[in-house]
């Protein structure tokens, strides 16, 4: 028998890109998951055509390490569309997934359970809403429930949907193992139809027992055979007792999968708190060093200060030592200048007093020259007039007498 082991783990919505589509108009994306524990690397595709199979025209992608997966369809794809999950491994046990899952649009949580709902859909043409209903009466669980994370269902306190998950498909191994070789899609199509031939089933134990299957199931040394139809030697009670005791291995598990996760848990919680103490203790280091780091800067700084200071006084003393040498030597230069200029002016100004007194004597003389030359004139002309005169007299007393 497998033992198999699922650890719940928080998911983080990491989403792998899909090679079928590339979001453009007239295209939605299915977010969803693929959940026997979460399936890491599994292939997820619409099955358009319905024929069971991936063909290179549909839309697919990989689920990530979450078992998330993120699938662009065409916008008029009907919601009762096929999603199938192909390979993949269990995140929690690491072990390869050899059956494929299945759910619709409708549902894009891909589960042991949904694939019992879709084989329902698909082998016994029973519509989606009726065969949903049939295996949540069949796993005793709510009809809405169907449709949800099992795993996120446990962490909320609803584990009915996780028990009957794990019974199921823990279940369909064991007797895929015996009877198919492995092929646990066989089992699921069996599984599915003993629930559409008997309305009484409300157990996993009940639909094993109901199995229209020749199953031969090996533990330890004990040897147990299934088969309602063939086998006439074996009674109501007998094929009761394996399927109990199947179940009961099953619920084994189950327990033993809800041990290890609290455990997971409370080592996840104490780690946390170890990680948490770590942090507060590195936050309080790194405060301290900020705080002695800020420190030394504010006293560097503060040196900084007072040696720019004392450097500013000095240049600032050196700057009015330069201004009072410079205003001395200027006023200097003004001083010389003042003395050259008055002493220029003083010579200007004897020079050109010599040249006036100079000019003046000239002036004067050359008066007194034109003034002696004038009287000369005068008295020549004033002689030379009188004797005019003397003459014209004479002649004039002359003429008169004759």
């Amino acid at each position: 028998m497998k033992k198999r082991i699922l650890v719940s783990a928080i998911a983080s919505l990491l989403i792998v890109g899909c090679g079928g589509g590339s979001g453009a108009t007239g295209s939605k994306d299915i977010n969803g998951k693929v959940v026997d524990g979460y399936v890491k690397d599994a292939k997820v595709y619409a099955d358009v055509n319905d024929n069971g199979k991936w063909d290179t025209t549909e839309p697919w992608c990989n689920t990530d390490v979450n078992g998330s997966y993120k699938l662009t369809v065409s916008n008029d794809l009907n919601n009762s569309c096929v999603i199938i999950s192909e390979g993949g491994v269990d995140v929690d046990t690491d072990a390869n997934v050899t059956v494929n899952f299945k759910s619709t649009i409708n549902k894009p949580i891909v589960t042991p359970a949904t694939t019992l709902v879709v084989d329902l859909m698909k082998k016994y043409n029973i519509p989606e809403d009726e065969a949903t209903a049939k295996v949540a009466t069949a796993l005793d669980i709510n009809k809405t429930d169907i449709a949800k994370d099992p795993i996120e269902c446990l962490k909320e306190g609803n584990n009915k949907p996780y028990k009957a998950n794990i019974a199921l498909h823990h279940s369909a191994e064991m007797i895929a193992d015996a009877k198919y070789g492995g092929n646990t899609t066989k089992t699921y199509e069996n599984f599915a139809e003993s629930i559409a031939k008997h309305e009484n089933i409300k157990s996993v134990s009940k639909i094993i027992y109901y199995c229209d299957a020749n199953v031969t199931v090996k533990e330890d040394t004990k040897v147990y055979i299934i088969d309602p139809v063939e086998d006439e030697n074996i009674t109501f009670n007998n094929k009761a007792d394996i399927a109990k005791e199947i179940y009961s291995n099953v619920q084994n598990a189950h327990d033993t999968a809800v041990d290890n996760a609290k455990n997971a848990h409370d080592i996840a919680v104490e780690n946390a708190k170890n990680a948490h103490d770590t942090a507060v203790e590195n936050a309080k280091d790194a405060f301290n060093t900020a705080v002695e780091n800020a420190k030394n800067a504010h006293n560097t700084a503060k040196g900084n200060v007072t040696s720019a200071h004392n450097t500013a006084v000095e240049n600032a003393k050196n700057a009015h030592d330069t201004a009072v040498d410079n205003a001395k030597n200027a006023h200097d230069t003004a001083v010389d200048n003042a003395k050259n200029a008055h002493d220029t002016a003083k010579g200007n100004a004897t020079s050109a007093h010599d040249t006036a007194v100079d000019n003046a004597k000239n002036a004067h003389d050359t008066a007194v020259e034109n003034a002696k030359n004038a009287h000369d004139t005068a008295k020549t002309n004033a002689k030379n007039a009188h004797d005019t005169a003397k003459d014209n007299a004479k002649n004039s007393h002359n003429i008169k007498h004759l």
